[in-house]
């Protein structure tokens, strides 16, 4: 079905159902809205990583003297085999539910025939109209107080990337949100954003381009303030996914960002975890090396010092 049916009915969804598409901020919030609605007394989430049959097998077969009713959140980048499915759905009744989340843009005809029609698939926000809307659709959900001008500020400063937008709007639950505060935070970088930057920066061959891009378009001693801020979140996350095995985004952060977030955010984490010593020594090192040049050369100290932790990490 499509979206508009989809809102008539999903305050009362039938036992087994998928969301998917091309829209991950569309799938994201319609699953934290039927998480929150959730009445059952056992619930398991089961994503790429973690998924085995057996595993969601067990739990929706075992019997518990504590719950009569159990809900099965399997949540997916690509998808799942038909045959898995077909065998969890033999579980599925009126105590056992399940909802399926896979953000895969293509149509997955096979698994919507094996849902029996029970689907909804979310396309792109093409019109500004159509993201602002899911944009204060996140804000009325999160208990964010805002208004249209802030919301397109903010559709704009992420140049219309409505999933970055919704990932920045998460940061501001149960607070009041204008647009001199996104001013204040949200980062306008003309070339290359921040994040952009420190993700292509891991996972190039090539980095010299984009180290000239942050170079030009960032201050360099706030630069070094904002790889110290990201460093010490990847540093964090390291911790606990070593310690823990997992991480608790919301005691941590104060915030839970959206699945495809938290899996870059891990493989960063992990990218780094031999090498946050020695990267935090050549930040000191490079702070220090530019507020005490007088060459006017602070460019070229930062250039260098940025290709030491390139070939650091990736040596």
């Amino acid at each position: 079905m499509y979206e508009a049916e989809f809102n008539k009915i999903k305050n009362k969804l039938p036992n087994a159902f998928m969301l998917y598409g091309s829209c991950r901020l569309s799938i994201f919030l319609n699953l934290e809205i039927i998480k929150s609605a959730d009445k059952s007394d056992e619930r398991l989430i089961l994503r790429d990583s973690d998924y085995k049959l057996e595993k969601a097998i067990n739990f929706l077969g075992e019997s518990s003297l504590f719950s009569n009713s159990k809900l099965l959140i399997l949540e997916f980048e690509k998808g799942i085999s038909n045959k898995d499915l077909k065998e969890i759905l033999k579980c599925i009744n009126s105590e056992n539910r399940l909802i399926l989340a896979i953000y895969e843009t293509k149509a997955l005809k096979d698994l919507e025939l094996v849902m029996n029609n029970n689907f909804v698939r979310f396309f792109d926000k093409k019109t500004s109209f159509e993201q602002i809307s899911l944009l204060q659709d996140v804000a009325n959900f999160y208990n964010i107080k805002t208004n249209e001008i802030a919301l397109q500020y903010l559709q704009k400063n992420y140049e219309f990337d409505i999933f970055k937008a919704g990932c920045e709007l998460l940061k501001y639950q149960n607070q009041i949100l204008d647009i001199n505060t996104l001013k204040e935070h949200c980062e306008v970088d003309n070339a290359l954003g921040f994040d952009d930057f420190l993700t292509n920066f891991l996972n190039t061959k090539e980095p010299k381009e984009y180290i000239y891009k942050i170079i030009e378009n960032e201050d360099e001693i706030a630069l070094i303030n904002k790889l110290y801020s990201s460093l010490l979140r990847l540093f964090t996350i390291s911790s606990n996914l070593k310690i823990n095995g997992r991480i608790d985004y919301k005691v941590a952060f104060g915030y839970t960002p959206p699945r495809q977030v938290c899996v870059e955010l891990e493989n960063q984490a992990r990218k780094l975890s031999k090498f946050y010593e020695e990267i935090f020594a050549i930040l000191l090192d490079t702070e220090y090396e530019i507020k005490l040049d007088s060459n006017n050369s602070s460019k070229e100290i930062m250039y260098s010092n940025l290709l030491k932790i390139y070939f650091l990490i990736n040596s």
